[in-house]
């Protein structure tokens, strides 16, 4: 358990079901264990998945360590969600 606000305790079991649980979760980490994914094939892979969604979603699985942000600079940038080892480990 870790220490969060100073005294209460968090159980990082609890902390991956929260992450895990919240909704397109498991979509998207399903996505990007496939093959990794620009943002936009999120949306066209995902019925009902908004963008504002995904954003929020692929922050906190990147904060988590699940997943990495890779950003090509090329003409036209574009970004590829990758999985990490630990993202694998969860699966």
């Amino acid at each position: 358990m870790k220490e969060v606000n100073g005294n209460e305790f968090q159980c990082p079991i609890y902390s991956i079901l929260r992450l895990v649980s919240a909704k397109w979760t498991v979509e998207i980490m399903r996505e990007i264990a496939i093959q990794p994914t620009r943002t936009r094939q999120f949306l066209s892979r995902i019925p009902g998945l908004s963008m504002k969604c995904l954003q929020e979603r692929i922050k906190e699985l990147e904060g988590a360590g699940m997943l990495k942000r890779i950003r090509y600079e090329e003409k036209v940038p574009k970004v590829e969600h990758h999985i990490t080892e630990r993202g694998q480990k969860l699966l």
